[in-house]
């Protein structure tokens, strides 16, 4: 019986890359790139949420844990289609949801269930830091 290595060794002793060709996109299906391909234009032309939840600034989080939440003052909902440009300010958070344009300020997006449910109305909850970037 073969080893997976000497199995390997014994299949690319006997086959050999087939180079790469143009085809029309529509007879694409099921075929491998043969190298990179890039967007021409970012779409959408803006950083959007990947996710229904609050907009923060990444730093204001940085010393939230379950033993010490953090809580942010919640300002306005942002929904796809949104075309305000209101920035976020230090220490406050907004609801938003996924496609919506993440406002000048914030740095990152809480999915809605990691929020900390505290029943004020105009108030997230967080028991984490999140990474600069996320969603």
């Amino acid at each position: 019986m073969l080893g997976v290595k000497a199995a390997i060794e014994t299949v690319l002793e006997h086959v050999a890359p087939t180079g790469c060709e143009s085809v029309p996109l529509g007879e694409a299906a099921g075929r491998v790139l043969g190298e990179d391909v890039f967007a021409g234009a970012d779409v959408p032309a803006f950083a959007n949420s990947q996710m229904d939840g609050v907009a923060v600034r990444a730093a204001d989080l940085a010393n939230a844990s379950e033993q010490e939440p953090v809580f942010l003052v919640l300002g306005e909902t942002r929904g796809a289609g949104y075309e305000g440009d209101a920035p976020l300010a230090p220490g406050q958070a907004c609801r938003i949801m996924t496609g919506a344009p993440v406002p000048a300020g914030a740095d990152a997006v809480v999915p809605v269930e990691d929020l900390l449910d505290t029943g004020v109305a105009n108030q997230a909850g967080f028991r984490a830091g999140v990474p600069k970037g996320q969603f």
